[in-house]
Parts: C-alpha cells; sequence; structure tokens
C-alpha cells in the first residue's frame, strides 16, 4: 500500500506540477524566439553562472570545421560575385564603347554616300556638258544624221540640254517623221 501511495504521489506531481511547467517552458520559449531573442544563447549564459550546470557550458567552444568551411566558401563566393561584377562592367563599357565606334562608322559612311553621290551628279553634269558642247559644235545636218542613229530617249536627252536655236536647226535637218517623234519626246 505505501508503494502504491507513493507511486500515486508521483503521478499527482509529475501530472500537475511537471508536466504543465515543462509546457509552460516550452510555450514561453517559442514566444521569446518569436520576439527575436536568442533563447538558446540567453539558457546558456544563464546556465554558466549556476555551478551544477556550468561544467555542460564549456567557454573555450571551437567552432566546427564545417562552420568555418561554409563561412570560408562565403568569403569565396562573395569574391567571385564581385569579380565578376566588375568583369560585367568592363564588358559594358566595351559594349558602349563599340556602339559608339559603329554609330560614328556609320555617321562616316552616310557622309561617303553623299559625297559619292554628289561626285557622280557632278561627274555626270560635265559628262552631258561636255557632250553638249560636242553637239553645239556640229553642223546641224551632221548633229541630225548622227541623232537619229541614237534611241530616242537619249537623242531628246542630248536636244534638251542644247540652246533653242541650234534645236532648231537640227530638227530641221531631220526626216520630218524623226524630228515629229523627238518634238513629241522633248514636250515630255
Amino acid at each position: 500500500m505505501e508503494q502504491t501511495e507513493k507511486s500515486g504521489r508521483l503521478a499527482w506531481f509529475l501530472m500537475v506540477i511537471a508536466v504543465p511547467m515543462i509546457f509552460a517552458i516550452t510555450v514561453f520559449a517559442i514566444v521569446l524566439s518569436m520576439m527575436g531573442v536568442n533563447v538558446i544563447d540567453e539558457a546558456a549564459k544563464a546556465g554558466k553562472n549556476i555551478p551544477i550546470f556550468s561544467s555542460f557550458f564549456n567557454e573555450n567552444k571551437e567552432i566546427a570545421p564545417s562552420v568555418k568551411k561554409g563561412a570560408l566558401n562565403q568569403e569565396q563566393y562573395v569574391k567571385q560575385l564581385n569579380e565578376q561584377d566588375a568583369y560585367i562592367k568592363r564588358l559594358e563599357a566595351d559594349i558602349r564603347k563599340k556602339e559608339d565606334e559603329t554609330s560614328s562608322l556609320k555617321d562616316e559612311v552616310v557622309k561617303l554616300k553623299q559625297q559619292n553621290d554628289e561626285a557622280s551628279a557632278e561627274l555626270e553634269q560635265k559628262k552631258d556638258g561636255s557632250l553638249s558642247e560636242l553637239y553645239a559644235e556640229m553642223s546641224s545636218k551632221q548633229a541630225a544624221a548622227v541623232l537619229v542613229l541614237l534611241d530616242n530617249a537619249s537623242a531628246a536627252d542630248i536636244l534638251e540640254s542644247l540652246e533653242t536655236d541650234k534645236q532648231a536647226e537640227i530638227l530641221s535637218k531631220m526626216e520630218p517623221s524623226d524630228a515629229a517623234e523627238m518634238t513629241s519626246l522633248l514636250s515630255q
């Protein structure tokens, strides 16, 4: 009977005092953790002051090799990240430089095309001018004979570049049908 009485008191102690106390401490630790308090570190500090528990908390804790390795890896990653950022910035600068060069080269190409077009137009004018001078210096009969042999569009262009007096003289030396075609082309 004495044994059942002792086990009854132990059960009563566990159910009424120990279990609710463990539950309350656990809930209190969770609440403190949510508030940003590091419960484990605070418990270790408090445990160092209690004589029986102080032997469990060794102050000369060595950092585990895996933690050291993780810190080293993190430093390497940060270093690599910084190197890659610097490399990216250099590449971006190179790209901007190449884009500027490309833009200036495109501008230069446009200017060269304009110069080429102007030179071609000038050359064409000189060519037309010298051709006009050639026909202007020819006799009307000879000019008419040569113009009849050319295609109508070319002949009309040459006639158009001449003065009206010279045009009239050349047209008068042509066959009437050829003169009519040239006059028709000149009027267009």
